[in-house]
């Protein structure tokens, strides 16, 4: 019952402070998570400008990394902070679509596009509509504002899971697509089109898909090893700190997309 009101007050809140802007609103629990990999990047950044504080100011400074290693380190996390809070804050947008439509066609559009999969409907009344799906350590989150002649849509990592992220493979542009094509069909009339056995499958293995997967699962194999070296052979105490940070990353990372790969596998394999 407790995180059936949290939620309900969650939507309220949404549906509130989104109304006639162009950002999302987000609580202060969902902030938190949707620029988490910001925290982390700080996370490190914050150890390594303290020792550089020792060095400049306290002059007590006893570490073996020497003063350029730390300013290069804490300048690499501070940038890596910045590209990430740049692209979290850009994903807040909401995409204005002009388009007239009515509410029979509006509810049309949602049962072509939610009915067969595992997306739960969180609110969907006259102004607004809210819709999740969760996989492995977090989910997507769709948001609609509705007016007469137009709609404000936007797709984000949710971030009511136990963790946002910035990688989602395109599947917020995919969301987003698929139910504007989908309401478009509706207001013509069009009949709904199935899908044969093993698409969504398929487009996870894309050419573009193929080609993010190719760069970001030998950056997250640095990562650990960067890592559990670190951990390993410590320079200083704040090394530890970072190795365990590049570790959780790329673990949540490799995670959720092998639970995205074999939870598609296992839902689209044929019947024997």
């Amino acid at each position: 019952m407790g995180k059936a009101r949290k939620k309900n007050r969650t939507l309220n809140f949404m549906e509130k402070q989104t109304k006639n802007i162009k950002r999302l609103k987000l609580t202060i629990d969902q902030t938190i998570s949707h620029y988490m990999i910001v925290f982390i990047m700080l996370f490190p950044f914050g150890l390594f400008s303290w020792n550089l504080f020792k060095i400049f100011v306290t002059k007590d400074y006893n570490g073996v990394s020497s003063t350029q290693e730390l300013i290069i380190q804490s300048v690499l996390f501070l940038t890596l902070a910045i590209i990430f809070a740049i692209i979290q804050f850009g994903r807040l947008y909401l995409k204005e679509i002009k388009i007239n439509y009515t509410e029979e066609q509006f509810q049309d559009a949602v049962k072509r596009t939610f009915e067969n999969n595992d997306w739960r409907i969180g609110n969907n009344n006259k102004n607004l509509f809210k819709a999740y799906i969760p996989t492995g350590l977090w989910g997507y989150s769709l948001t609609i504002i509705k007016y007469k002649d137009r709609l404000l849509i936007n797709s984000i990592c949710d971030p009511n899971g136990r963790m946002s992220t910035v990688f989602s493979f395109g599947k917020n542009k995919k969301y987003i697509r698929t139910f504007t094509q989908n309401l478009t069909d509706s207001i013509q009339e069009k009949p709904l089109k199935q899908k044969p056995e093993g698409t969504t499958l398929k487009k996870e293995w894309s050419v573009k898909m193929t080609t993010i997967r190719i760069f970001a699962y030998p950056f997250c194999l640095f990562l650990l090893v960067f890592g559990f070296y670190t951990i390993l052979n410590p320079l200083t105490t704040t090394a530890i700190f970072v190795g365990i940070g590049l570790i959780t990353v790329a673990t949540i990372f490799l995670y959720s997309d092998l639970k995205i790969l074999t939870r598609k596998s296992k839902h689209e394999s044929p019947s024997p």
